[in-house]
């Protein structure tokens, strides 16, 4: 159930639709008169949403959108679809707001984006800093494309290497391979002394 503001109503979501079993043995879900199949808003939303695009929103003019400040800008890939498509997005730091998405995940995007930067009023040399996961093909695709920028890479991968480290360091330590010297107060430190 969930409660949202709503055409200026106060509205309340709350359905199960049903399952139904076909004399065929397929199973299908009860359309129902105020959503389209796989959708997930009503329709009442969708038209309001279409009837902003067209009126007070055109495409154009959210389109219209100048990049030539930025300067920050991080790079991230997600699935878009269950499987493995993936879209790239790309971030304006300073702002925090997606100024791109690019279909897939490898160093291409980086190059689709800076033109679409370039034909935006942007400049790939004004680019001081692109943060970027580990990915060899972000890494290469920013050192060609965006000559001027430091990479940083992301807070989120770089502890995901250290838990990797961390555990076959503990599983070394385990298996009598090492010994591991824990410092008082100090858990983050470990000394490494290997066995002879």
């Amino acid at each position: 159930m969930a409660a949202l503001a709503f055409f200026q109503h106060r509205c309340f979501l709350h359905c199960r639709v049903p399952r139904v079993k076909l004399s065929d043995g397929s199973v299908v879900l009860v359309s129902v008169p105020w959503s389209r199949s796989s959708s997930g808003f009503t329709l009442l939303f969708e038209a309001y949403c279409i009837a902003l695009i067209q009126s007070e929103m055109p495409v154009s003019e959210v389109a219209d959108v100048d990049l030539s400040e930025i300067s920050q800008r991080g790079i991230d890939e997600t699935s878009s679809k269950k499987g493995h498509k993936y879209v790239t997005i790309f971030v304006d730091m300073e702002q925090r707001r997606v100024i791109d998405v690019q279909t897939g995940k490898d160093s291409k995007t980086i190059t689709n984006f800076v033109e679409y930067l370039e034909s935006k009023g942007g400049d790939r040399n004004q680019i001081e800093n692109v943060c970027i996961d580990m990915s060899p093909a972000f890494i290469s695709g920013a050192s060609a494309m965006l000559p001027n920028s430091k990479i940083t890479f992301d807070k989120f991968h770089i502890v995901q290497h250290l838990n990797k480290a961390l555990d076959i360091v503990r599983r070394d330590e385990r298996k009598g391979k090492i010994y591991i010297i824990h410092l008082k107060r100090h858990r983050s430190i470990i000394f490494l002394v290997e066995r002879l």
